[in-house]
């Protein structure tokens, strides 16, 4: 069956969030934030009015699942470096070098094993690959994800069906 692909990467697919990379040689990047851009693309077969799926359906779900995780802080709860502790009021990230308290209210843990742009991509591909079929996409061949968090710095995060996940380590 022939198939079609739709992008959908608006202005208003953004979000802005703090976050820090830990590294394999036991370092770890500053904390700094990002205005991260986000672009959309589905492929799968036209339904019965021709089509992949509705933009404007896709856009909204898109902005669904990145308003949760806009101005925060975005924290790996897979990471083995960070020790999270979390109560109602308030996030403590223990670092080998210190610890970092924030409001809970301005953080997102997030079942990835670091706050890469390409593990981001990932996370962002596998919560709207679940979520498809309520906007009418039940065959999907591929959902791809560019997560830029800054003018010409983009990662990709590519789903199809029976793929792995983009992080096995938080599997």
């Amino acid at each position: 069956m022939e198939s079609f692909s739709i992008t959908v990467n608006k202005e208003e697919l953004h979000f802005e969030a703090a976050h820090l990379i830990t590294f394999e040689d036991g370092g770890r990047d500053r904390l700094h934030g990002h205005s991260y851009r986000v672009g959309v693309t589905v492929t799968a077969p036209p339904n019965a009015s021709g089509y992949v799926c509705d933009f404007v359906a896709l856009r909204r779900l898109a902005r669904e699942i990145l308003e949760p995780i806009d101005h925060t802080l975005l924290l790996p709860t897979g990471n083995p470096r960070l020790r999270i502790e979390r109560d109602e009021r308030e996030v403590r990230v223990r670092l080998e070098d210190g610890t970092l308290t924030v409001p809970a209210d301005d953080v997102s843990l997030l079942t990835i094993s670091n706050t890469t742009t390409e593990l981001l991509a990932g996370y962002l591909a596998d919560r709207l690959w679940e979520r498809l079929p309520e906007i009418g996409v039940d065959r999907i061949d591929c959902l791809e994800i560019e997560l830029e968090e800054s003018a010409g710095i983009s990662a990709w995060a590519v789903r199809r069906p029976n793929a792995l996940p983009a992080d096995p380590a938080t599997e």
